[in-house]
């Protein structure tokens, strides 16, 4: 085989192989986008901040965790946190179907449970927005469901 043989294989090849990842970034359909409305998010950003600015002056923050019987949310560690309000969305971002969102809902002891059988394993964020004595307030956890 000559070099003019074997530049032209070569050639073929590599323009077969571009052709072929085209085809394959032509055909993907499940492209998912961490939000659909991330251009008016990023507009109202500066309310998000203000809110994390607000709840890292806290003296405590609010507890995630999870255990056997499920993933905890943990508000007592905060003063008067009988009148909190709010809700907390559980994100995954593999998979934006399975996101949760649920109201904030605390028993006597500050705290409130979500049974795992309503979230799948892997990781999630869970983004915790109340408000507490007329102040909004925001942060964000990371969690591995078990």
């Amino acid at each position: 085989m000559n070099w003019g043989k074997g530049i032209s294989i070569a050639i073929i090849l590599f323009s077969g192989f571009i052709l072929f990842l085209v085809i394959t970034c032509m055909r993907q359909t499940d492209i998912n986008l961490v939000s659909e409305d991330y251009y008016e998010q990023e507009i109202s950003y500066q309310q998000v901040i203000d809110k994390l600015n607000n709840a890292s002056m806290l003296p405590h923050q609010p507890d995630v965790r999870d255990d056997a019987s499920g993933v905890w949310i943990d508000f007592s560690k905060l003063s008067n946190y009988q009148n909190i309000t709010g809700n907390m969305v559980f994100f995954r971002p593999s998979d934006p179907k399975l996101d949760r969102s649920i109201s904030i809902s605390l028993d006597s002891d500050g705290r409130q449970l979500i049974q795992k059988q309503n979230l799948q394993y892997g990781k999630w964020i869970c983004k915790l927005s109340w408000q507490n004595g007329g102040t909004e307030y925001y942060t964000e956890h990371p969690l591995v469901i078990q």
